[in-house]
């Protein structure tokens, strides 16, 4: 079992592959996508309204989802894509993207979990009481791509309604038992399952067992662990530590956390090898290089990736152990944006006052939604615009130039930023140069997309859409 709490949007997948033995065979995929729900019918109002119905966790739009690669997941094999009724043939078109020839479609029929009635919920002409998985196939069935079982389900699930969105366990067990020697991929997971690598930003929170390299016992999660700092890759307990009489000085002291909420989760800090975003547990941050940090996994085969060329870092560079975050940029906690619904809102906010009137809370909006006149209804160009920069401010705002590495945290710079990615930023007159010398795309990171609005921070602070 191995999971990564992460947006998937900001995952290198091809590296995922890679390290997972060249592909998997089963991948199946929940996105959580956002629904049309101010659609009207055709004697009734709408079926929910956007503006009063909100998830507890962050959606997708079509454009989004369409954009990631998870054709690179697999070069043969099982697709297994959820899809509401309405959006099957979107669906059909995202199995054909992936390389995946259509099969077939199997249906989970919602029950009530107490009654055992099917569970009724919204509708146009009838109410919705089941969801469909769409299953394709990459390669040629007929000659058994992937080794798999026949007739061990029906077409029809029916299975108990949770928590919204939740699916229910009996899928996972009929891939497991007609897949029995399959490696298994969920994306957008909720929670893990042995056997299942699990993706996706709703996972608990992160909580990994290490043993003893010396007694072969497993570490307490209470326990304090012992890391190597350099050569052999070695974690040792405490009792262990103490009897051979090791140096401090050459071990990293990593207190375990006593429980998965108590784990740490850097979010928003992406791992400088792997490439995962959001690293989980302990971060090695490099001592020189002012912005490389790797998740413990890589760390431990930093000097294997190194001898294979997956990373150029110095390996002569000394880490230190990060069992603490805080983020580097404003997090404003408990703000939606009125136009994208992202939640929570990262880096500037945008609030208006006047629509806010009268209502429960303020109307903000993110910096891309802003700048691209993304507004509700009922703004007015005369409403009063406020900028909302340091609320919720955690830590100390980090921006490093792409080009030269200069940090340029100080209300004396002006540089150029992107309204969507965190961390992009350049000087004005890098940004200018690499633009004119075609070298600019060797800069961006994958997250960053040609629609993204770049932006100029004045030294006072202002913010203006930067069209050099």
């Amino acid at each position: 079992m191995r999971q990564v709490r992460c947006d998937i949007r900001y995952v290198s997948l091809v590296d995922l592959r890679d390290r997972w033995g060249g592909g998997f065979d089963v991948v199946l995929s929940d996105p959580p996508l956002r629904i049309r729900g101010g659609d009207e019918g055709p004697e009734q109002g709408s079926m929910l309204s956007n503006a009063l119905y909100s998830h507890k966790y962050r959606t997708m739009s079509l454009v989004e989802h369409a954009d990631l690669n998870l054709e690179v997941l697999s070069s043969r094999g099982f697709f297994f894509l959820w899809s509401l009724k309405s959006l099957e043939d979107y669906a059909r078109r995202c199995l054909r993207k992936y390389g995946y020839q259509y099969l077939r479609t199997l249906s989970w029929v919602k029950m009530l979990p107490k009654s055992g009635k099917v569970h009724n919920g919204h509708g146009y002409y009838f109410q919705h009481a089941h969801e469909i998985l769409l299953v394709g196939c990459k390669g040629d069935v007929n000659e058994q791509v992937v080794s798999f079982l026949t007739k061990v389900s029906s077409d029809a699930i029916f299975g108990a309604a949770h928590e919204a969105s939740a699916k229910p366990s009996a899928v996972h067990e009929f891939i497991e038992e007609a897949f029995p020697s399959s490696r298994k991929l969920e994306l957008f997971a909720r929670s893990t399952r042995p056997g299942w690598y699990s993706l996706g930003d709703q996972l608990s929170l992160w909580a990994q067992c290490y043993s003893c390299d010396f007694c072969e016992t497993e570490i307490e999660v209470t326990e304090v662990r012992w890391k190597k700092k350099v050569g052999e890759t070695k974690d040792l307990c405490n009792s262990c530590f103490v009897r051979q009489k090791c140096s401090e000085e050459d071990y990293f002291q990593i207190e375990n956390a006593e429980d998965a909420e108590d784990a740490v989760l850097h979010e928003y800090t992406s791992c400088d090898c792997c490439k995962v975003e959001s690293i989980q547990g302990v971060r090695f941050s490099c001592s020189e290089c002012p912005d490389f940090d790797l998740c413990e996994g890589c760390f431990d085969e930093r000097d294997e990736l190194h001898s294979i060329g997956v990373t150029k870092h110095p390996p002569s560079h000394a880490f230190r152990a990060v069992n603490e975050y805080h983020p580097p940029f404003p997090v404003h906690e408990g703000h939606r944006c009125a136009a994208c619904r992202v939640s929570p809102i990262t880096g500037v906010r945008i609030e208006c006052v006047d629509c806010g009137k009268g209502k429960e809370g303020k109307v903000s909006l993110c910096e891309q939604c802003f700048f691209s006149s993304k507004f509700p209804l009922s703004h007015r160009p005369s409403h009063l615009v406020v900028i909302r920069e340091e609320e919720k401010l955690k830590g100390r705002m980090k921006r490093i130039c792409q080009r030269c590495r200069r940090d340029l945290f100080g209300d004396s710079d002006e540089f150029i930023m992107c309204g969507t990615c965190p961390f992009l930023a350049f000087c004005t007159q890098c940004y200018i140069d690499a633009k004119s010398e075609d070298t600019l795309f060797s800069f961006l990171p994958q997250c960053h997309s040609r629609s993204h609005v770049m932006m100029r921070r004045a030294p006072n602070g202002n913010l203006t859409q930067f069209s050099g």
